[in-house]
């Protein structure tokens, strides 16, 4: 319904995000879930080593987030 999709682009707000920087890190706490209006997001952990091992990418009309983050409140894996 109209209503609903209404309430779900209401609960977004547009952020530009600069290539290579990050939306979040590792071990921090996410309570945002990420919707890909335009662009690649990757989603990626970083082993004992250092070595980076992707997870995902996210293309445009993706969503990404940790929803064991938000709802439970521990550290983000990714």
């Amino acid at each position: 319904p109209d209503e609903a999709c209404d309430a779900l682009v209401a609960a977004f707000a547009p952020r530009s995000v600069a290539v290579r920087s990050h939306l979040a890190f590792a071990g921090d706490p996410l309570r945002d879930v990420f919707f890909v209006a335009r662009g690649l997001l990757r989603l990626y952990y970083v082993d004992a080593k250092g070595r980076e091992w992707n997870k995902a990418f996210i293309a445009e009309g993706g969503f990404a987030g940790s929803v064991a983050s938000g709802v439970l409140g521990v550290p983000a894996p990714y």
